[in-house]
């Protein structure tokens, strides 16, 4: 998977002087990062292609506090949306969809960490009836552009939806997305106007996932694979969660 900004973790770290891995950050009551914990280095994820293991990979796709690009939910928004491109690009190259067993398996891995709405149709439905979509043909959009678009009310900063939000959430309801997209190309998360590298990061660049292992090795340390404990921290948030 392609990692299109420096991302810090403020939920997994590990201990510089014993090796055990821990919460690297204090957290505000806010929900935001304070200071980091004595002897604490944070995890770490920079820029270029991951061969993730699980935990890096959910870990990864949590962060939104201390992204480089300082997109906050909107960066968190777009690396969900490379990450499940990377997933449906892993299961179709491997033969994944084309094997019961395996499929089984997938959706009850899936099934502890995301929430599916569907519209009383069972996964396993939806899965084999979209099989013959290739991940390429998938494509991903974005609200207001993939960066803030704040108003104050009563002093707290509150998130509002663009005209053109408006617009592609009405040409969903009129069947008409695709007609919207192709008079509206900055709404495709990835176009050249997005927050970040301006790439989506799930075609050409995005080629791994990582492991089924990935879990904490014995003696408590983390897997590096898909990234690295940093010496530095990154700077502190500067805007508090919408």
């Amino acid at each position: 998977m392609y990692v299109d900004e420096k991302v810090t973790s403020i939920h997994v770290g590990e201990n510089a002087k014993t090796g055990k891995v821990g919460v690297p950050y204090v957290i505000n009551s806010d929900g935001t990062p304070g200071g980091l914990r004595p002897n604490m280095r944070p995890q770490v994820y920079e820029v270029g292609t991951h061969d993730f293991t699980d935990w890096q990979a959910l870990d990864y796709v949590r962060q939104r506090d201390l992204l480089e690009n300082g997109d906050g939910d909107y960066g968190r928004q777009r690396h969900q949306q490379q990450f499940l491109k990377a997933v449906l690009e892993k299961t179709t190259s491997t033969g994944v969809l084309a094997n019961p067993l395996t499929v089984n398996a997938v959706l009850k891995s899936l099934s502890k960490t995301l929430t599916f709405f569907n519209n009383d149709i069972g996964i396993a439905d939806w899965i084999f009836t979209l099989k013959g979509i290739q991940p390429s043909a998938v494509t991903m959009l974005k609200t207001n552009n993939g960066t803030y678009n704040s108003v104050n009310i009563g002093g707290i900063s509150f998130e509002k939806l663009s005209p053109d939000s408006v617009g592609m959430l009405r040409a969903m309801v009129d069947d008409d997305v695709a007609g919207f997209v192709a008079a509206h190309p900055g709404v495709v998360s990835g176009a050249p106007d997005s927050a970040g590298s301006g790439s989506d990061g799930a075609g050409d660049r995005s080629d791994d996932v990582g492991g089924s292992d990935g879990a904490l090795s014995p003696d408590g340390t983390a897997d590096r694979a898909g990234g690295a404990f940093g010496d530095q921290p990154s700077p502190a948030p500067t805007r508090k969660r919408q």
